[in-house]
């Protein structure tokens, strides 16, 4: 009958990401093969439901045969009549793509190939559509360099990984060959590994992380990389034997501590009798810890546990007990402040994966929220002690600033909320960047004494650009009164509180005549340059360079001072604007040369590409070109709008809420479910 149609529906396994597709041959009296040659070759993936419809009848046409058939590959399914069995309106049948349907090349490696669909009727082929059924390999994982110490006990690992349909995890496992993997202790560590986003088919980066609290630092370990797909098929690396780094301690009781640490990891009975008799001897002598009660006690409970305890579960509580002993008289409470921060953003990069903001991602955010007010308290405590305080007062250097800190949090939160996952986890990389940078700064041994001067040096700066603005402003008015217009009324845009400045001491009143009002200010525009020319000698002997722009606003000064002599304000204006142009720009080119001066400054060191995002200015506001603020702005991190979140938000929770709803067909519902992951 040419009135029959045959239609076929294929969907996809919903983690795929593959759209489903439709094919049908409404004309089975044209040769259903004559133009393949044409028709596009479907990819069908294996676990993929495919719905086979036959409309109309379909006994004449193929000499009383009782029931067409599917043929896929090898394999033959019957359709089952629609309607009663002897007077069939239709046929329909239902399956699922299988792995034994692959075409196999014969070698056994799991070659994929061609294959065709077939809808047959007796020996007469309805419909036929070339097809290529594929099947989900396992992942794969290597590492592209060996591991390596990345310095204060991290470990940089580099990987490359990839799968057909999309990687679902990516995991290093450190492996103790001393310990036996079912002990109490454990012989084995999973590292979870961050991926760009759940899905993504092939990654090649590289990750650090710190292993320095780790039990097992400075110990030999075997190492190897797994990772999963969605259908939880594993593929893993070959092992590597690495001795994992461990942060170097200066302090000796510190060190005497971390090494008390390592002989607890799976001890002999002398190895523990050697720890008790050594906190017995640190103890007995806080001198050496500056009398820490805390350091104290903390030595005597850990004594007291290792002589009542033999249970090996207790050692690891113990471990940590010293590690952070250890932390704290090496670099006091500011250490423990970012050690609590890195944990907390390591627990929000495990909640954030799945994509879906939970409740835990919400408390995460509070924590993380809180613990940054501790870190930033420990840091204030940390650059006084270093005499370093009052640094964010030095302009064009500083971009510490505790509410905007905060506010990347916020932001993130609000990201997270719209379902804007990757979004949010760039902008906490970014944030966990900075304040790592700031605390490896503040834990570096580069010298300090310095920034008293720098201080003093940029304020000066500062307030010449100051007084040359002031009396810039006062010149400019004379020039309106030689002109003939109103000066010192409310249309005076010169006029402003707090304008006048130690430049017009002594100057001569203003209802005298503007030529002689214009001379009396060449002393005042005199001294700003010979104090300029002393700044100059000091920026030199503290950097060893000048900045251009400094010679080039002592220029303009000089030629300003010549034409405020020769009673010239309108041609003294022209030269102090562009003495002030370039006092502005002497502020970027010595802030940034004081940048490179003192790389280990914190809150202004290079930090590396991606480190902070680009929006002209630096995140807190503050100038992007020039200075120390262009050094880390690459545009990699694009944040919406107040208003784009909004809308974000309200289509996200539209479709969730027509996910859920179940009267919904399911080809749509499957749909939604599939943009929902792409948020």
């Amino acid at each position: 009958s040419a009135d029959t149609r045959v239609d076929v529906w294929v969907t996809p396994p919903a983690y795929t990401g593959y759209p489903p597709f439709h094919v049908f041959r409404a004309d089975t009296l044209m040769d259903p093969l004559a133009a393949e040659n044409n028709v596009e070759v479907r990819t069908i993936i294996v676990g993929s439901s495919i719905l086979a419809q036959i409309g109309g009848r379909v006994g004449g046409m193929v000499g009383g045969a009782k029931s067409p058939s599917l043929v896929l590959a090898n394999r033959k399914i019957d359709f089952e009549p629609i309607g009663e069995s002897g007077d069939a309106s239709g046929y329909r049948l239902e399956t699922t793509a299988r792995v034994s349907d692959v075409a196999r090349d014969g070698t056994g490696d799991g070659v994929d190939g061609d294959s065709t669909l077939t809808v047959r009727a007796g020996t007469r082929d309805l419909a036929a559509w070339p097809v290529r059924i594929v099947d989900d390999l396992a992942p794969q994982i290597e590492f592209t360099q060996p591991p390596s110490n990345a310095g204060r006990g991290r470990l940089r690992v580099a990987f490359a990984a990839g799968d057909d349909f999309g990687l679902g995890s990516a995991t290093l496992v450190i492996r103790n060959p001393k310990i036996p993997a079912d002990s109490a202790e454990g012989g084995t560590v999973r590292i979870d590994l961050p991926l760009p986003r759940s899905g993504t088919v092939t990654v090649e980066t590289s990750v650090v992380r710190d292993l320095s609290e780790h039990e097992w630092a400075g110990l030999s370990t075997d190492v190897r990389l797994e990772t999963a797909d969605a259908l939880g098929q594993i593929g893993h690396s070959d092992a590597i034997t690495v001795v994992l780094p461990e942060r170097i301690f200066n302090h000796p009781v510190a060190r005497a501590l971390n090494d008390f640490r390592k002989l607890l990891v799976a001890p002999s009975p002398d190895d523990v009798e050697a720890v008790i008799s050594g906190l017995d001897t640190l103890s007995s002598r806080p001198e050496h810890f500056s009398h820490d009660a805390v350091v104290f006690l903390a030595m005597r409970v850990a004594r007291a546990r290792l002589t009542y305890s033999e249970e090996p579960a207790s050692r690891r509580p113990l471990r940590r007990l010293l590690w952070k002993t250890a932390l704290r008289i090496e670099d006091g409470e500011f250490a423990l402040a970012g050690r609590e921060l890195s944990d907390i953003h390591d627990a929000l990069e495990a909640a954030m994966r799945d994509g879906d903001y939970t409740d835990a991602v919400e408390e995460l955010l509070n924590s993380l929220s809180s613990a940054l007010e501790r870190f930033l308290a420990s840091l204030d405590e940390q650059l006084n002690d270093k005499g370093m305080e009052g640094l964010s007062d030095i302009p064009g250097l500083s971009w510490l600033d505790a509410a905007n800190l905060k506010q990347m949090i916020e932001d993130a939160r609000e990201l997270a909320r719209t379902g804007s996952m990757d979004a949010a986890q760039a902008t906490l990389d970014e944030l966990r960047g900075l304040l790592q940078s700031i605390e490896t700064a503040l834990q570096s041994d580069q010298p300090t004494d310095q920034f008293g001067e720098i201080r003093k040096l940029m304020g000066e700066l500062s307030g010449l650009s100051r007084d040359q603005q002031g009396l810039l402003d006062q010149t400019f008015r004379q020039m309106r009164r030689a002109l003939g217009g109103e000066v010192g009324g409310e249309d005076d845009p010169t006029q402003e509180p707090g304008a006048e400045s130690g430049a017009n001491s002594g100057s001569p009143a203003d209802d005298a005549p503007p030529g002689e009002v214009t001379k009396g200010y060449a002393p005042a525009q005199d001294a700003l340059r010979q104090r300029l020319g002393a700044l100059r000698a000091a920026l030199q002997q503290l950097l060893g360079q000048q900045s251009p722009a400094i010679g080039n606003a002592g220029n303009a000064m000089g030629r300003a001072t010549d034409k405020l002599r020769s009673a010239d304000p309108g041609g003294a204006v022209g030269h102090q604007t562009d003495a002030l142009q370039a006092l502005r720009r002497a502020t970027e080119q010595v802030a940034e040369q004081i940048s490179r001066h003192l790389q280990a400054m914190p809150g202004n060191m290079p930090l590396g590409q991606g480190s902070m995002p680009n929006t002209g200015n630096d995140p807190f506001g503050r100038m992007g070109s020039g200075a120390a603020g262009a050094q880390m702005d690459d545009g990699s991190v694009k944040v919406p709008s107040q208003m784009e979140m909004r809308r974000a938000r309200e289509i996200y929770e539209e479709l969730r809420r027509r996910a859920g709803n179940l009267k919904r067909p399911v080809l749509e519902r499957e749909y939604i479910h599939r943009l929902l992951r792409q948020f």
